[in-house]
């Protein structure tokens, strides 16, 4: 399942108003194009006003028009379209599909539930629900005469309600109008606990229900003005809907797809120099004209690269590639393939895989699978695709020769739980307390903490508090008894926010294991200020929006660093770098690393003391080797390692593009209501 399509899930809460019981009615929903919410139409009927609240529990007022609520108990589907007021979103449309019942060849779908049911609620005070994800399948004859369709989920909450109860008094309450996904498309949404069909059995509306079918009268009439709602949707009609399951695969090349231009730019030269007349336009057609004489040569190898990559281009696109950044694709490349690609789009990406898999072709060393497969099913796996449900996909793998079995497997090895642990150690000391010195250090009687675990789209969240002896030893007790009573993960980044005059104390090479934080966890370095001053972490975005990753690392001297008024200055006059390394001089009477972090530098090597020239030139080249695109994402977890203690500082309060980013200085928003 595509993992930016589970942060559009939202809650709806429609008020009934004064009178009516009960007054507030809570269900799910899905923002599908711009800032059109689809969720069921018992939600929303009859509200005097709706809100809704995204997944980070921010709260947005909403408005509803009568022409896009259908019928709670008519003969017009159960679905309805809400707008969020908010101008400032406007969100691309997303994949949707209609479920094939009358071509079909396969019995069931698998599929995933997305919403906030009361099952899934926070106790008090916070009053939270969690989003849920109910894994399971859509029979597709099931319901067949009513149009509706069940979804059988693996796991049930609890137990069925009496037969006189419905989905608004069972453990499901609230799911209503959640998004059903399937093959990363939207098919439906859910819209009763189906009474009595089994334990794990819930009851969708497809999408295919806003319009009539000859041949299936009963299904209903479809909606008053089928092309007001697909228009909101973002299609032009049910025809352009991708049918589920497939009963064949999709067709690997369209006839007007082409590799984009800068492909072009950087390949035409070597076509050229091969004696190969490149064509006007690259598409599957033109590329498969090209004649190349038999043997190994560069042309022949480069034209087949190019012929593979324009094979593989729908595919990646379907599987959403858009929605992903260039560094996370450089990253996803590295990965897969096992080394830094060039600059470039993802066509570029496509090209360069597949010049690989040619090159790993012609050496018999291919493998399971070969590297542009790799790099694919990478991106599937970012987006939580698993390729036997994804028809276009497996079509593709098998047409390579390889066995769709084995992308299965690459992609739950990838899938596997990665997790993020924050240790907040406190704010920086207060000015005029006795600690506020530059050499103070402020050990702490009290640790924060905030772990969260991904799995795929699962999202589990645990917070926590430890007390602490305020001494060295104390906190390393304290840290070794947090980090031991987590579970374990196969992967985890740990953010150590702390007060500046901690840093000095070489923190990540404390003896909490065998091995040091960094080295066994990833750990990386956050400064815990800007976990509590807005200010501060306003200065830090706007550094790092106007850096430019294209500069390499600034070596700043003791000179500078040891002089408070020049380096005020060299700050005031810097415009363009993204990181820094430096060292803290002997000379030095002030902090210059607390002058750094305060004027916004959320990226810097430091080194508390005197590191070898050398050590520095060597983490310059490595950051030079890394494609400018990825520099912002992987650079922490790139440096090489040194014999000198250095310290990671990569506070970037907008994230690195891994998942996990900075909790914000500002409190979540409480529930305002209670939900029943």
């Amino acid at each position: 399942m595509d993992v930016a399509l589970a942060n559009r899930v939202v809650e709806v809460i429609a008020d009934a108003g004064e009178g009516a019981v009960p007054r507030y009615r809570y269900g799910s929903g899905c923002i599908v194009a711009g800032r059109t919410v689809l969720t069921a139409a018992h939600v929303v009927a009859g509200a005097v006003m709706v809100q809704v609240r995204t997944v980070r529990k921010r709260l947005c007022q909403a408005s509803i028009d009568a022409i896009f609520i259908g019928q709670v108990t008519g003969q017009e589907p159960d679905l309805a379209l809400v707008e969020i007021d908010d101008p400032a979103l406007d969100l691309p449309a997303l994949r949707l599909a209609r479920l094939d019942r009358e071509t079909a060849v396969e019995a069931a779908i698998n599929c995933h539930a997305l919403g906030f049911p009361w099952f899934a609620e926070r106790p008090a005070p916070d009053a939270v629900r969690e989003i849920a994800d109910a894994v399971g399948e859509i029979p597709v004859l099931s319901k067949l005469a009513t149009g509706l369709a069940s979804v059988l989920v693996r796991d049930s909450p609890c137990p069925l309600p009496p037969e006189d109860r419905t989905l608004a008094d069972s453990a499901w309450s609230g799911m209503s109008g959640g998004p059903v996904i399937a093959g990363g498309r939207l098919l439906g949404v859910v819209i009763e606990h189906a009474p009595r069909e089994g334990q794990s059995s819930i009851t969708m509306a497809p999408l295919s229900l806003l319009e009539p079918h000859h041949d299936h009268p009963m299904w209903g009439p479809g909606v008053r003005d089928p092309g007001a709602w697909w228009r909101r949707l973002g299609v032009t009609g049910l025809a352009e809907l991708v049918r589920l399951p497939a009963t064949t695969p999709d067709p690997a090349v369209a006839s007007d797809v082409e590799l984009s231009s800068d492909v072009i730019g950087k390949y035409r030269a070597a076509l050229t120099a091969a004696g190969v007349i490149p064509p006007a336009r690259w598409t599957a057609a033109t590329l498969s004209e090209i004649a190349i004489e038999p043997g190994v040569s560069r042309a022949r190898e480069l034209v087949a690269a190019l012929r593979w990559a324009i094979q593989a281009k729908p595919v990646l696109t379907d599987l959403g590639v858009g929605q992903l950044g260039l560094a996370q694709l450089q990253v996803i490349y590295r990965r897969e393939v096992g080394a830094w690609p060039s600059d470039g789009s993802a066509d570029i990406l496509l090209v360069q895989a597949a010049e690989v898999e040619e090159s790993e072709r012609r050496a018999g060393a291919t493998g399971v699978l070969g590297a542009l497969v790799r790099f694919v099913v990478g991106v599937a796996t970012a987006q939580s695709i698993p390729p036997n449900e994804h028809p276009g996909l497996t079509a593709w793998i098998s047409s390579l020769g390889y066995q769709a079995a084995d992308a299965q497997w690459r992609y739950q090895d990838q899938l596997g739980a990665r997790s993020w642990l924050l240790l907040d150690l406190g704010a920086e000391p207060r000015p005029g307390t006795a600690l506020a010195g530059p050499r103070s250090l402020p050990w702490p009687a009290r640790i924060t903490w905030t772990h969260v675990v991904r799995h795929g789209a699962t999202v589990t969240k645990l917070t926590g508090e430890k007390r602490s002896v305020p001494t060295k030893d104390g906190l390393a007790e304290a840290l070794t008894e947090i980090i031991e009573a987590l579970p374990p993960t196969h992967q985890m980044l740990v953010d150590l926010a702390l007060p500046a005059a901690l840093l000095d104390a070489g923190i990540e090479h404390w003896p909490l294991f065998p091995e040091s934080l960094s080295d066994r966890h990833l750990a990386r370095l956050r400064w815990s200020q800007r976990l509590h001053d807005l200010y501060l972490r306003g200065r830090c975005v706007e550094r790092a929006a106007r850096s430019s990753w294209t500069v390499l690392p600034k070596l700043l001297t003791d000179a500078v660093l040891a002089d408070e008024p020049r380096l005020h200055r060299w700050i005031r006059d810097d415009a363009e770098h993204a990181w820094l390394i430096g060292q803290r001089p002997a000379a030095a009477r002030s902090d210059p690393l607390r002058a750094l972090l305060k004027a916004g530098y959320g990226f810097v090597v430091w080194f508390p003391d005197t590191a070898h020239p050398r050590t520095r030139t060597t983490i310059t080249k490595a950051v030079a080797r890394i494609p400018v695109a990825a520099r912002r994402v992987v650079i922490p977890d790139e440096l090489p390692g040194c014999s000198e203690r250095q310290m990671v500082i990569w506070d970037d309060p907008r994230g690195r593009g891994d998942e996990f980013t900075l909790p914000s200085p500002i409190a979540a928003e409480p529930m305002a209501m209670r939900q029943i």
